[in-house]
């Protein structure tokens, strides 16, 4: 047995032929993370997915590759349709929680992982830490978090915060999601403080190896200034 991929209280270790996903429970929102997994219809599981009383959760799955999202662009970019299944799945697990009233604050390299399967594939967002309560559209904020570690991918209104406890929009993850996508399309992060027209100077042009696709204009939709603005759709 041999772990593979771990994030806090999550992790995924191979056993065998197969591999096993393990939610430990860290906070209320496991069940409803673990949920948000079954939107997949990519992942190939072998046994139910079960979460118990004590908030732990559970399942087993059958793989040929699972990598982490810093380990799979390491070795390459991502081609459209993996670009698609990126924004695809994760969109989901987002519109999922959102239902359920939890946002995610914003989306690490490292949270995200890769499972390909009869070649199929799928993303999955895993951090539980990085969950929070949504109310009136507003994620509450009463934990500090990493301005400056380069693989967070952070909208613009929370650069903008300098005290604590605060709330945030909770399509700031929206933006996060689309500056996601664009480094793994270019290997290159936008900086939002340069003095330049933000949407259609930088952006588009880290964009335009999937100039006028779908997940060009997607990506568009979500990546406005103004996050109620911000939509996540794919039309």
């Amino acid at each position: 047995m041999s772990n593979v991929f771990k994030v806090n209280n999550i992790s995924i270790v191979k056993k065998k032929n197969n591999f096993e996903l393990n939610i430990k429970k860290r906070n209320n929102y496991s069940p409803f993370l673990f949920d948000s997994l079954k939107l997949s219809e990519n992942l190939t599981v072998l046994s139910e997915m079960k979460c118990l009383e004590s908030g732990n959760c559970k399942m087993t799955f059958k793989a040929q590759n699972v990598l982490s999202l810093s380990t799979l662009i390491s070795r390459n970019y991502l081609d459209y349709n993996q670009l698609s299944g990126l924004f695809l799945n994760i969109k989901n697990q987002i519109l999922f929680l959102k239902k359920h009233n939890i946002g995610v604050l914003f989306l690490n390299i490292n949270d995200i992982v890769f499972i390909e399967s009869d070649n199929k594939f799928c993303f999955l967002f895993l951090n539980i830490n990085n969950l929070y309560e949504v109310e009136d559209n507003n994620i509450i904020v009463s934990n500090s978090f990493d301005k400056k570690n380069k693989n967070n991918f952070l909208s613009p209104e929370l650069l903008n915060v300098n005290s604590i406890p605060f709330d945030v929009d909770y399509r700031c993850v929206y933006y996060s999601l689309s500056n996601l996508i664009a480094f793994c399309i270019k290997g290159k992060k936008l900086d939002i403080f340069k003095p330049i027209d933000w949407k259609y100077d930088d952006y588009k042009s880290l964009l335009e190896p999937i100039d006028n696709t779908k997940l060009y204009w997607a990506l568009l939709r979500a990546h406005e200034i103004n996050p109620y603005d911000r939509y996540l759709l794919w039309i």
